[in-house]
């Protein structure tokens, strides 16, 4: 968490979706992010206003649940004001929607509609299950920016990493004996690649964000580079590509390659924007896969 700040993340919610709002403040908190949360940081004699408007100024980002219930609350969109506010003030991104329910794109205030979203809609549980990696990567990306160096076994998102991807040698499934496990294993992983994102590819169905920044991606990197991307992330998850793996598993890896996918997307925000900011991946020995956000020197 950036020194300035007292908490990584405001959270900003309708009480009619409590459930939801403690589930996320629950997870945050699991994902080692501090949380401003009104059940726990107001206290009795608190000025409400004046404890909210803390939390605002103090958090590194202010995440805001939309629904049909915020968008009929009257704290709900002070907050949401308070934020943009600050937004214009600092000339940095604050406000991260989550919309959830069945909101309308077209139901938004116009501060946050051409603001990047989460999608979470008309199936809060599948969805948040299959998003959630992705989710707390990105935040805790965001909230943990270093001032540091990086590394010299970091890869720079964009070209110097995907021309590592383009060159990894896939491992594939070492459980086997296949005489050639490389190639069973490469075979397979194109057989998913194959299924999910060229059989059943629907330019025009709205599977979110992510279906504009992976076009992008492809634009930049052609279908192989972004088949070869598919392989890596496979190639680093404990599956088996013999004994078939359960549908979590398969969200999870969906969720890995989506949340690469939007990191390319905002590191060209960065550069289009001028921010001498930086994000780095590192591959560690055991596999794991981690981001950080760095601010350059000299900045």
């Amino acid at each position: 968490m950036d020194n300035s700040s007292s908490w990584d993340v405001f959270v900003s919610y309708s009480r009619k979706d409590y459930h939801i709002a403690s589930q996320l403040v629950n997870d945050l908190i699991d994902h080692n992010l501090t949380v401003w949360f009104d059940d726990t940081d107001i206290a009795i004699g608190d000025r409400i206003r004046d404890s909210i408007n803390n939390g605002i100024r103090n958090s590194s980002i202010v995440l805001i649940i939309i629904s049909i219930n915020s968008l009929k609350s009257r704290w709900v969109l002070n907050e949401l004001d308070a934020a943009m506010i600050r937004e214009i003030l600092e000339g940095k991104t604050v406000v991260y929607p989550i919309l959830i329910g069945k909101v309308q794109i077209d139901d938004l205030p116009e501060d946050i509609r051409g603001k990047s979203f989460i999608d979470l809609r008309y199936n809060f549980p599948r969805k948040y299950l299959r998003e959630k990696k992705k989710l707390f990567s990105y935040l805790s990306l965001i909230a943990n920016i270093s001032y540091s160096e990086p590394t010299k076994d970091e890869f720079s998102v964009g070209d110097e990493f995907i021309e590592h991807v383009i060159n990894y040698e896939f491992k594939g499934d070492k459980e086997i004996n296949l005489g050639d496990p490389d190639t069973f294993s490469r075979q397979v992983g194109e057989a998913i690649y194959q299924t999910y994102y060229i059989d059943n590819y629907d330019p025009k169905s709205d599977d979110g964000e992510f279906a504009a920044q992976r076009d992008q991606f492809i634009d930049n990197y052609g279908h192989y580079g972004f088949r070869k991307l598919f392989l890596f992330m496979l190639d680093h998850m404990d599956i088996g590509l013999t004994t078939g793996f359960t549908e979590d598993q398969f969200s999870e890896l969906m969720g890995s390659i989506e949340l690469t996918i939007l990191l390319f997307q905002m590191q060209r925000d960065f550069q289009e924007q001028n921010l001498d900011l930086i994000i780095k991946v590192r591959i560690d020995t055991d596999g794991e896969i981690t981001y950080r956000l760095f601010q350059q020197s000299g900045s």
